[in-house]
């Protein structure tokens, strides 16, 4: 069984925006040249580089298979076939909607796993293993974690964003664990960078999510 362990493109005229004014000679938004790179997959523009706060106002869809994902009219995702969401606009909210919606479907587990990662992660040696390793062993489905939070963690480059989400395991509803991911912008979409095979996914125990910096979520 597929097991999860506990365990960019640098954009220099472009910075997210988290209440602080951006440094002189910076722009939070897209030139002209660059424009069509950063376009979503439904064709929409780069917008809204503001960091999500508790005023995100996502709300639920519950897919044909029965998961639950999380989606916002012009941020994402604009499309899902298969039971598979994809295109999240180019901003920090398009970033942690793709976080949110992956960590969710990934915790599902179910024989379309392998599905599932082939289409949101990075593309790579990484993904390829996860992906032969699920098609091996198809983990039986479970019931999804429940996102409890979120947290931008870094930001250093527009086209990489860190997220960390607390979720709730079905199997552990008392404790809260942040589960760190990364994404990063290729093909007109966000996309998962891959577990680690060597030590599995980034997670550790919340205690507090206000003290611990996350945003509170739920629907």
């Amino acid at each position: 069984m597929f097991v999860l362990i506990a365990a960019g493109v640098a954009i220099s005229v472009m910075t997210w925006r988290d209440g602080r004014t951006t440094k002189p000679g910076h722009q939070a938004a897209v030139t002209a040249s660059s424009r069509s790179a950063y376009t979503s997959l439904c064709g929409v523009s780069a917008r809204d580089f503001d960091k999500p706060t508790a005023d995100f106002p996502a709300h639920a869809r519950v897919l044909g298979s029965g998961a639950r994902i999380a989606e916002l009219g012009g941020v994402g995702p604009c499309r899902v076939a298969g039971d598979i969401p994809r295109g999240y606009v180019f901003s920090p909210k398009g970033a942690t909607l793709a976080a949110l919606n992956y960590v969710s479907l990934l915790s599902r587990g179910g024989g379309r796993l392998a599905e599932v990662m082939a289409a949101l992660q990075v593309p790579g040696p990484g993904t390829d293993v996860m992906v032969a390793d699920a098609r091996r062993r198809p983990p039986a489905a479970e019931r999804q974690a429940t996102v409890k939070g979120f947290k931008v963690v870094t930001t250093a480059s527009a086209g990489e964003v860190r997220v960390a989400v607390a979720v709730e395991f079905p199997s552990n509803p008392e404790a809260l664990v942040a589960w760190s991911v990364t994404v990063r912008w290729r093909d007109h979409d966000w996309k998962v960078e891959p577990m680690d095979t060597e030590t599995g996914w980034e997670m550790s125990p919340v205690k507090n999510l206000t003290r611990e910096g996350f945003t509170s979520w739920g629907f």
